[in-house]
């Protein structure tokens, strides 16, 4: 949590130092990159934590083959710098892309450490790590903006945190490569690892169609103005869902065959997260315009209507995250491939034509946003199956909060209008305020369990702490 509020931090003071056109460029070459980083980790993080005997062979085997692949896949982004600018009509990509691909080539030396020290559960050392990435990635990025660099402080902040994350997580796991390679202990690696990256792709597109056609039909400052937008969204998602994503994976992987105990885990979690990210969500959506103004100033105003439709969006995206760790620990990965492939077709198809035809940011949102909403019905209706629980109860931690949240957003609208405040900041801070109050004074008096499970969790705590 505190690594990711330094990340908001530091992305709200780059907001103010750079234009939308800086993020644009960066994100035009990044969202490339970003699809062949899960080629280059062929699952192997997966296979690592599921599979119970792990050699040094099989360990050895999954770093040299994931170096390799990184400085085949890195020479061609590298070499493909004016293919950037020739898609985009840029001038400027082939210098993102030269330093993405010596970032891509640094990342592979972590991947296998990683995984080991989340196999291990040493979530402690992972944020020793993350901490100090964050801090100094976080000062060359912010130095470079004020230096006028503009997008190059973006590729600096995050090749100075790859650098330091694959590094440094050599010093806190006992284990060292060794110059071994076994072709059996390749193909049982990537049996188990290759469902999981096919998935991950498929994810992947569907999320990220959207920037891609958007940088190359609509241009740079939309797509800055676009993507902006959707990492503000994703803040809950990645503070809550991500984390709790990476220590249950870990966890159940560990009790997978304890199918009532993991069950149950998932009610309480999901629950957890949707308290606090239907809230969240909700309030972002309902205040985006002034937020935007408090925060980043006027020149991004243009992105307000495209947050708020994504924020609603981002409210069954936080929720629903835990169901592909499920999908996963259950070993359905094959079933959870058949699901994406489907509706990730269908969700492409219909981004790339509303990019087209509209070309405006905020249709596209929409477009996306209803395509999600509709691939969630064969996910949560699977997942239910895979659990062997009512659809109906898996999705019941989620009805309450959602509900609160829209009366108590429609509320907090109502009252921002109506105060006689001439200061925006201040109407704004005393609508969220008292909104958020209103919302959990409902869940107070209605009891709802994800509320009383976090206030059971709290006096818990609070015991263990006197003792």
């Amino acid at each position: 949590m505190i690594t990711q509020g330094i990340n908001f931090l530091v992305a709200f003071l780059l907001m103010l130092y750079l234009v939308p056109e800086d993020f644009g460029k960066f994100a035009m070459v990044f969202v490339i990159v970003r699809f062949f980083q899960i080629i280059r980790e062929a699952g192997f993080t997966v296979a690592i934590i599921q599979k119970k005997e792990l050699t040094q062979s099989s360990l050895s085997t999954a770093f040299w083959f994931q170096i390799l692949l990184a400085v085949f896949i890195g020479g061609l982004l590298f070499y493909s710098g004016s293919l950037f600018n020739i898609f985009y009509e840029e001038t400027v990509l082939n210098q993102i892309s030269f330093w993405l691909s010596v970032d891509f080539i640094i990342g592979s030396f972590g991947l296998v450490p990683t995984a080991l020290l989340r196999k291990e559960l040493k979530f402690k050392a992972l944020f020793k790590i993350h901490l100090v990435a964050v801090i100094i990635s976080s000062t060359v990025g912010i130095g470079m903006a004020l230096g006028g660099m503009g997008y190059l402080s973006l590729v600096g902040k995050i090749l100075s945190w790859t650098v330091i994350t694959s590094f440094g997580n050599f010093f806190f796991i006992q284990w060292k490569p060794q110059f071994q390679f076994s072709i059996k202990e390749l193909r049982s690696l990537l049996r188990l690892g290759l469902p999981d990256t096919g998935n991950y792709i498929l994810w992947y597109l569907t999320m990220n169609t959207d920037d891609f056609f958007i940088g190359r039909i609509i241009g740079a400052s939309s797509l800055g103005y676009y993507n902006r937008a959707y990492n503000i969204m994703l803040l809950p998602l990645i503070n809550i869902s991500s984390v709790l994503q990476s220590v249950l994976f870990s966890t159940w992987s560990k009790i997978q065959d304890d199918k009532s105990r993991i069950n149950r885990m998932y009610l309480l979690v999901s629950g957890i997260i949707a308290l606090i990210a239907c809230p969240a969500m909700t309030l972002l959506a309902v205040f985006s315009e002034p937020i935007i103004s408090v925060m980043f100033g006027a020149n991004w105003l243009p992105m307000a209507t495209t947050l708020s439709i994504l924020s609603i969006i981002g409210i069954f995206q936080s929720v629903s995250a835990l169901l592909g760790v499920i999908y996963i620990v259950f070993d359905k990965n094959s079933l959870a491939f058949k699901i994406n492939l489907i509706a990730s077709t269908f969700t492409i198809a219909l981004i790339i034509w509303s990019v087209y035809i509209f070309r405006s940011i905020e249709i596209t949102a929409l477009v996306y946003g209803v395509t999600f909403l509709i691939r969630l019905f064969p996910t949560y209706y699977f997942a239910s199956k895979t659990m062997g629980i009512p659809t109906e109860r898996l999705i019941s931690p989620i009805i309450f909060p959602f509900i609160f949240s829209i009366i108590t957003g429609v509320f907090g609208w109502f009252l921002f209008q109506i105060l006689p405040f001439e200061t925006l900041l201040l109407r704004l801070i005393f609508s969220l305020f008292s909104s958020s109050l209103l919302y959990f004074i409902f869940c107070w008096i209605f009891k709802i369990p994800p509320f009383m499970d976090l206030l059971n969790a709290i006096k818990q705590y609070r015991i263990e702490i006197k003792k």
